[in-house]
C-alpha cells in the first residue's frame, strides 16, 4: 500500500459514519423531538417575525430559543418558516452533514497548499485528532441545528479563493464568502482580517492587486449582506432599528440575561470569560425558563447572580491577555509566506473570536477541527514532529477528559484556552520551539531509542 492509505481510509470512514451511523442516529431523534430541540426554527421564524414588523430579539420562536444573529441570515432562511418544525429539523440535519462533509474536504484541499516533496498532505494520526476533538462539539450541532459548520466552510473557502484564487473574480469571491460568514455570525470577522493581513507568494501572478481585491469584496460583502439586501427587504429604517436592538441585546447589554431562555453564565458558554466564570464560581442557573403550556416565561426561583469585582478585574486582564497574545501570534505568522503558517494563522483567528466572545456555545466550537490540524500541521512543515504530535494529542485528550470525566462543558472550554495560548507562544518564539523539540525529542529517543529531530 502506498504511503497515505490510512488517509484515505479514514476520509473513506468519515463518509460511511456520517451515511451508515450519524444520518440513522440523528433522524428519529429530530424527527421525535423537532419541537422543542432544534435551533433552527429560531432563524425561519425570526426571519418571519421581522417580515412582519416585530423584533426576533424579544420573540422566542415555537420551541422558546431568540434570534441572535444580524437580520440578513434571518431573512434568508423566512421563507423556510411556513415549513413543519420536522421538516425543518430534518433539513438543518441534512445540510449539517453535508457541511461536515465539505468542511473535511476543504481541510484536506488547502493542506495539499503546504505539502513537501514526499509529503502525505494529512498525515492518518493529524486527521484522527480532529475528529476525536471535533466530533463532541458537532454533535451538540447537529442535535440542534446549528450553523458553525457553515460559518467554518465559508471562511475556509473565502480563504481558499482569496489565498488561492487564479483570477480576480475568484479573490472577490473569496472576500464575499468571507463577508458572508462575518454577517451571519460576527466572530468569523477576525479570520477575515487575518486573511487580508496575509503577505502575498512569490511569483502570485496578481501580485499586489489579490490584496487589493479582497479588501473590496470584504468591505463590498459586508455592506450588501448587512445593509444594503435587508434594508431592500424591509426598508432602510426598519433594518437600522434591528441592527441597533442586535447591538443592544445581543452584542452588548445585560438586557440578554432577562430575554434569553437560557443565561449565557451556564456551562454551555466556552467564552473565555465565562469558561474562568464557571470554573471559580460554577455554573449560574437561567434567570428564566419557557413555559410551553402558556408560551409565556416564568422566573427561576434561583436568583441571576452577579461578578464579584475582584473577579471582574481578573476576567477582564485575561480577556486582554487572550486578545493581545492571539492577535500578535496572527500578524506574525500572517507576514510570512509560507501556506502552513497561513493556515495556522486562520486557525487561531476563527479560535481567538470564540474565546473573545461573550457567548461561544458548544456547539461553535466545530471549528476546533481546523486548529487541531493546522496548528500541528505547521509544527509538522517546519520539521518539529514531536511538538505536532503533542500538540495534536493534548488538544483530543483536553476534550476527551472534559466530556466523559468532567463534564466537557465545564473543562473543555478553559483547557482549549490554555491549548490557544501556547500555540500563539510557539507561533511568536522560535527559541521556545527550538527548545520545546529538542527535550521531547531527547525524551523519546531515551524511552524508545527511535531519533526524531534533534536530540543532542
Amino acid at each position: 500500500m502506498s504511503r497515505g492509505w490510512l488517509d484515505r481510509l479514514l476520509a473513506w470512514g468519515l463518509w460511511a459514519f456520517v451515511l451508515c451511523v450519524a444520518l440513522p442516529a440523528e433522524l428519529p431523534r429530530v424527527l421525535r423531538e423537532a419541537h422543542e430541540a432544534t435551533d433552527f426554527t429560531a432563524y425561519t421564524q425570526g426571519g418571519r417575525y421581522m417580515l412582519e414588523g416585530r423584533s426576533p430579539y424579544r420573540l422566542p420562536s415555537s420551541a422558546g430559543w431568540h434570534y441572535l444573529y444580524p437580520p440578513f441570515f434571518g431573512l434568508l432562511l423566512a421563507p423556510l418558516a411556513g415549513l413543519s418544525e420536522r421538516v425543518q429539523a430534518s433539513l438543518a440535519l441534512l445540510c449539517n452533514l453535508a457541511l461536515l462533509l465539505a468542511m473535511v474536504s476543504l481541510c484536506r484541499r488547502l493542506a495539499e497548499t503546504c505539502r513537501g516533496d514526499g509529503e502525505t498532505a494529512l498525515p492518518w494520526w493529524l486527521l484522527a485528532a480532529g475528529y476525536l476533538a471535533f466530533w463532541p462539539f458537532c454533535r451538540v450541532l447537529l442535535n440542534w441545528g446549528q450553523v458553525g459548520l457553515l460559518l467554518t466552510c465559508l471562511t475556509l473557502l473565502g480563504y481558499r479563493l482569496a489565498r488561492h484564487g487564479r483570477s480576480s473574480g475568484a479573490v472577490v469571491g473569496g472576500g464575499l464568502a468571507l463577508a458572508m460568514s462575518s454577517a451571519i455570525k460576527v466572530t468569523p470577522l477576525l479570520a477575515a482580517l487575518a486573511v487580508l493581513a496575509m503577505r502575498g507568494r512569490e511569483g502570485d501572478p496578481l501580485g499586489g492587486r489579490r490584496r487589493r481585491l479582497l479588501a473590496a469584496g470584504l468591505a463590498g460583502g459586508l455592506a450588501l449582506f448587512i445593509v444594503v439586501l435587508p434594508a431592500l427587504r424591509l426598508g432602510w429604517r426598519a433594518n437600522l432599528a434591528l441592527l441597533a436592538e442586535f447591538r443592544d441585546y445581543v452584542v452588548l447589554g445585560d438586557e440578554q440575561v432577562c430575554h434569553w431562555p437560557a443565561s449565557p453564565w451556564t456551562e454551555g458558554n466556552l467564552s473565555l470569560v465565562n469558561s474562568l466564570r464557571v470554573y471559580c464560581h460554577g455554573p449560574q442557573s437561567a434567570p428564566a425558563v419557557w413555559d410551553r403550556r402558556t408560551a409565556t416565561y416564568r422566573r427561576s426561583s434561583t436568583p441571576f447572580a452577579q461578578d464579584p469585582p475582584e473577579f471582574a478585574r481578573w476576567a477582564k486582564v485575561a480577556w486582554w491577555v487572550a486578545a493581545l497574545l492571539g492577535a500578535a501570534a496572527i500578524l506574525r505568522l500572517a507576514r510570512r509566506t509560507e501556506s502552513a503558517d497561513h493556515l495556522a494563522a486562520l486557525a487561531l483567528a476563527q479560535h481567538l473570536g470564540l474565546l473573545l466572545a461573550p457567548v461561544s456555545w458548544v456547539h461553535a466550537y466545530v471549528s476546533v477541527f481546523v486548529m487541531v490540524l493546522f496548528v500541528p500541521l505547521r509544527l509538522l512543515r517546519t520539521g518539529r514532529p514531536v511538538l505536532a504530535a503533542l500538540m495534536a494529542t493534548t488538544a483530543w485528550v483536553t476534550v476527551a477528559i472534559g466530556e466523559a470525566w468532567l463534564s466537557m462543558i465545564a473543562f473543555a472550554g478553559l483547557g482549549l484556552a490554555v491549548w490557544f495560548a501556547l500555540a500563539c507562544l510557539l507561533a511568536l518564539s522560535e527559541t521556545l520551539t527550538h527548545r520545546l523539540e529538542s527535550g521531547l525529542a531527547r525524551v523519546w529517543w531515551r524511552a524508545t531509542g527511535v531519533c526524531y529531530g534533534p536530540v543532542r
